[in-house]
């Protein structure tokens, strides 16, 4: 029985949500304009409160650039971006790091069943301006030394979550030049800081309004993530990157969470993956009907008589238009086991069993966190917003809670010996797999 024992107990992954979930909660943007860290300090405490309240584990605190320092302004981004972390870094690069103070207040306020898991500053390491790049890049460091003050708080602060990005101006490879130039020395610093730099694999087709391309971030599929790292690792920098997976980009790219899991198992990676985002993910079959999953790609608006728009109120977000699909939160949306199989949403109990049965991540070490990116019901109205943040809290637990029995169950066929009930499923077999591992791992770095 005692061999057993661990079998029998569930092992479950945190719920946390990324507090850019609403950018200013029961507050003015003014707010944030006139005292960008004392708003952003009441915005934290707003958060860890709701968060304590609607039954979370914790959050990620969103540490965007303060509005007055912010080189784009807020009505250009359709993401939703908050300075919610209590530093400021100016377009110079110089700036105010999170106070001991502030940094006691926020300890105070987070206990054993509620804390900050990461900070989040999702911005372009590899800004084409090099003076909107210095900026960018020292206010990611200011970002790893308010997590590092917060652990030694007693705060379980992992480290800083961010995209590594791209320079539209050049190609895929000239940028991973740049990255091996411009971004390793900072993973370096996260290493010597001993923190964990997590990043967002979305492929940002409409960050950049100017720029054609879809992938406007190089971490966007598997074999990218394993040569960041590989890149990392050559120069003594391993084990520093992380990837918070989020299901909704493969969705968006064609494929499922099965194969970049699969990938990355098979090429020894399986490690890169922690702490995923969570969104869903509903694909516009029509918009793929007419553009293919690459999206629109002329025609929206961003420019007229050849000249780039540059209003923000003309620009609004119409860049985005080149998705094909639509972000959801998990478990609000019609249930469609035929959408799933196809790969045009997230199947999410798929999703939380093979966390455990490829990847063999281990439940209680990792933090499920909510992004909440549904246009019907984004906006400021905090109350709302935190309504449908427990909601899809609580559909993830129960997934989660599921998947997990359904491992253990597998796990306890396999030690008393007994067949685990199985059909074979198409969706999960990759002809091919080892050789294109193979490829990937050739790829000189």
């Amino acid at each position: 029985m005692e061999k057993q024992a661990g079998l029998l107990q569930p092992n479950l992954m945190r719920v946390a949500v990324l507090t850019a979930a609403v950018q200013e909660p029961n507050m003015t943007r003014q707010e944030f304009r006139d005292d960008p860290i004392a708003a952003a300090m009441k915005a934290a405490i707003i958060w860890i409160g709701t968060a304590r309240d609607i039954g979370l584990d914790g959050i990620q605190l969103a540490g965007a650039l303060a509005l007055p320092d912010a080189y784009v302004p807020p009505e250009c981004m359709l993401d939703p971006t908050a300075p919610h972390t209590a530093l400021r870094t100016k377009p110079d690069g110089e700036g105010e790091d999170l106070s001991d103070r502030n940094t006691e207040i926020l300890a105070k306020n987070c206990d054993r069943k509620l804390t900050i898991y990461s900070i989040g500053f999702f911005e372009n390491l590899l800004h084409p301006d090099p003076k909107i790049r210095k900026q960018i890049h020292e206010h990611l460091l200011r970002c790893g030394r308010a997590a590092q003050k917060l652990r030694k708080k007693g705060v379980a602060c992992k480290g800083v979550t961010t995209f590594i990005g791209r320079d539209t101006n050049v190609s895929i490879d000239e940028n991973l030049v740049l990255y091996e130039t411009d971004v390793v020395p900072l993973i370096k610093q996260f290493k010597e800081m001993g923190l964990n730099l997590f990043l967002e694999p979305c492929p940002m087709p409409g960050w950049n309004a100017g720029a054609e391309t879809f992938i406007q971030n190089l971490c966007y599929c598997p074999a990218m993530w394993i040569t960041l790292e590989r890149i990392a690792e050559k120069h003594g920098a391993g084990g520093v990157l992380r990837v918070t997976y989020d299901a909704s980009h493969d969705i968006l790219m064609g494929t499922t969470p099965f194969m970049s899991f699969m990938f990355l198992k098979a090429a020894g990676y399986a490690h890169l993956l922690e702490d995923p985002h969570g969104k869903d993910q509903n694909r516009n079959l029509a918009k793929v009907a007419a553009h293919t999953i690459l999206g629109q790609r002329g025609g929206l608006g961003i420019r007229v008589r050849g000249k780039l728009l540059t209003n923000p109120a003309e620009l609004g977000g119409k860049a985005w238009g080149r998705m094909t699909a639509a972000h959801s939160l998990p478990g609000i949306g019609q249930y469609n086991p035929h959408a799933q199989l196809l790969g045009y949403k997230v199947d999410w109990h798929a999703h939380q069993l093979h966390l455990r049965t490829v990847l063999g991540i281990k439940p209680s070490e990792n933090t499920f966190i909510i992004e909440h990116e549904w246009n019907p019901a984004r906006d400021q109205n905090l109350e709302r917003v935190a309504q449908a943040i427990r909601i899809s809290s609580q559909f993830i637990r129960a997934i989660d809670a599921a998947a997990d029995a359904n491992a253990r169950a597998e796990r306890w066929c396999e030690e008393n010996k007994l067949p685990w009930p199985a059909f074979l499923n198409p969706s999960e077999i990759i002809e091919g797999l080892e050789d294109e591992v193979k490829n990937v791992l050739a790829i000189p770095v």
